[in-house]
């Protein structure tokens, strides 16, 4: 189970060490991480001594099961919103407002908060500027990246999630590549005609195989096997397509000698796995052989580089440099990898630099779930090295613009003496 508590006292501790009085967390995964508790509206309130989640009627009685019996409940209309009123008169919004400002400033008051830590990476301007107005004389300071420092380190139960969610992921995958199997020695032998099923994926055996169709049957697998949800949208590319790293998958159809790329992961209990495949369907070419063993012996380089008190860097250093002796440096265009957990796309990062924010990962669906993007603060420079109980991804690749391209991709536990892959689908 979650040790909710042992996770709020080593934020307190940062508290304590930043020399504030209080964290106010907005990110949803870090109050999910937190609190065990998830909506689309509240936030916690953390002192040296106090949690309390923050949320509104619709979630009360929910979060009254889910949370920790140590937090206090708190009903965010009472200080924040005045939306909910049956009486929109002016006057009547501005008592409710006076009202709520007068509660918020009481219960800051109590609790004797001088200072605020906030994120800044999860908050919108505006929304901070409504903090500010309603705290007069408290000291707000932008502390993002915390949480996300804490949450890079899986525990034992956390790390067990994670490895459930990939086998079902790895079960799906297996299915995937028998439909695929299967389909071809059809349109081959029958013609589409409708002949014994080897997988327990449903394959269109009286039309074409399309990108899509193998998105959804991703998608409707990993229920059937226990994931609670994907953990971004399948990428799947045929042929050409492989080479473009953000492919959205769309109805373009499976050819005998195409290349075909799976970039896929499933949740479980609210953790992600993550996994990139390559499928040939002929024998490979000179080419495509030289690509993808150049590809594989980056990623096998940079995983015997992981292990504690590695700089994040040398594992991306590693990767690319091998890419570039083979001539082959600028079609290797995002980072080498990155965490996952409770969001795809978690700190450590492996990449060239280490100043910029920007995620440059490869995956088109990251970038339509924004809230699975977390930043590091510049100011956090713990993450620099890697630590017992990281997972990692590795997943170096090369896209030949117009002809085809492969990555491969592993999830990797950073034990005390150095890694276990926790990817067992054969490369």
């Amino acid at each position: 189970m979650h040790n909710y508590l042992a996770r709020i006292k080593k934020l307190q501790k940062i508290i304590s060490k930043e020399s504030l009085s209080a964290f106010l967390v907005t990110n949803k995964t870090n109050i999910l991480y937190l609190s065990g508790f998830s909506s689309s509206n509240g936030f916690l309130l953390i002192t040296k001594q106090k949690s309390i989640l923050f949320t509104d009627s619709r979630y009360i009685e929910e979060a009254r099961y889910k949370i920790p019996k140590f937090f206090k409940l708190m009903d965010i209309k009472k200080i924040w919103d005045n939306t909910f009123l049956t009486n929109n008169s002016p006057k009547s919004k501005t008592a409710h407002k006076r009202q709520s400002e007068n509660s918020w400033q009481k219960l800051l008051k109590n609790l004797k908060i001088k200072s605020l830590g906030f994120e800044g990476d999860s908050i919108t301007y505006n929304r901070l500027k409504k903090y500010k107005k309603i705290s007069p004389k408290i000291k707000f300071e932008d502390i993002s990246g915390k949480i996300e420092t804490l949450r890079a380190i899986k525990d034992p139960y956390e790390i067990s999630l994670i490895k459930k969610g990939q086998k079902i992921n790895e079960k799906v995958f297996l299915e995937i590549e028998k439909l695929i199997k299967t389909h071809l020695i059809q349109s081959k032998i029958h013609g589409f005609k409708n002949t014994k099923k080897t997988s327990k994926a449903k394959s269109p055996t009286t039309k074409p195989l399309r990108e899509i169709d193998l998105v959804w049957e991703i998608k409707r697998l990993g229920f059937e096997y226990g994931a609670e949800a994907i953990s971004f949208e399948p990428i799947v590319a045929f042929g050409k397509h492989t080479s473009q790293p953000h492919h959205t998958s769309d109805k373009t159809k499976l050819k005998k000698g195409d290349i075909v790329l799976i970039d896929m992961g499933m949740k479980y209990k609210g953790y992600c796995s993550d996994m990139t495949r390559m499928i040939f369907t002929a024998p490979m070419t000179k080419q495509q052989r030289e690509v993808y063993y150049t590809v594989l012996g980056a990623q096998e380089r940079a995983i015997s580089q992981i292990k504690p008190n590695v700089f994040e860097q040398e594992i991306d250093t590693t990767a690319r440099s091998y890419i570039k002796s083979r001539k082959y440096g600028k079609f290797f265009t995002h980072g080498t990898g990155h965490g996952v957990g409770l969001d795809i796309h978690e700190s450590p990062s492996f990449r060239e630099s280490t100043n910029s924010h920007e995620e440059n990962q490869p995956k088109t669906s990251k970038k339509n779930l924004k809230n699975n993007k977390n930043k590091t603060s510049s100011k956090d420079t713990s993450l620099k090295k890697l630590l017992p109980g990281m997972i990692v991804t590795v997943e170096p690749g090369i896209y030949l613009p117009g002809k085809f391209g492969i990555r491969i991709e592993d999830m990797i536990l950073i034990t005390k003496k150095g890694n276990t892959n926790i990817t067992n689908i054969q490369k």
